[in-house]
């Protein structure tokens, strides 16, 4: 079942009035892939000759972070990668960017958000085995 993946559209023209966004959970660890299609306005991008590709990404914490990303030929081309640990490890939106690099030439796409939804609170064993003990006297 794992790693799960999530698709987005990402446009060479910034803008938009809605980011968008990948969901994960708190600390998912290598288990969350995105597959973003490329568009350059309503034009599938199909050309990815000599071009290298990384996400930018700022965590909550104002961590920076870079994602390896693997691109992929078609109409249209197709940027994937792998959500880290590190980028999963802060709960709330994560500001991200899809950066194309074509010799010394560089464009990013629109910014994306990664929503990393919060882990509930989780009782510590040691306090759920008292509750436990406690349940049953």
């Amino acid at each position: 079942m794992l790693p799960l993946t999530q698709r987005l559209i990402l446009n060479l023209i910034p803008g938009g009035a809605i980011k968008p966004a990948a969901k994960v959970s708190q600390n998912d660890t290598d288990s969350r892939t995105v597959e973003a299609l490329l568009y350059h306005g309503n034009e599938a991008v199909t050309d990815i000759t000599g071009v290298t590709a990384a996400v930018a990404c700022t965590a909550p914490d104002g961590q920076k972070y870079t994602l390896t990303v693997t691109l992929t030929a078609g109409n249209p081309v197709k940027a994937t990668f792998t959500l880290t640990e590190e980028v999963t490890a802060v709960a709330g939106f994560v500001d991200a960017e899809l950066v194309l690099t074509d010799g010394e030439k560089t464009i990013g796409t629109g910014n994306f958000l990664i929503k990393v939804e919060g882990e509930p609170g989780a009782i510590p064993s040691t306090e759920y085995e008292s509750i436990v003990a406690i349940k049953e006297a």
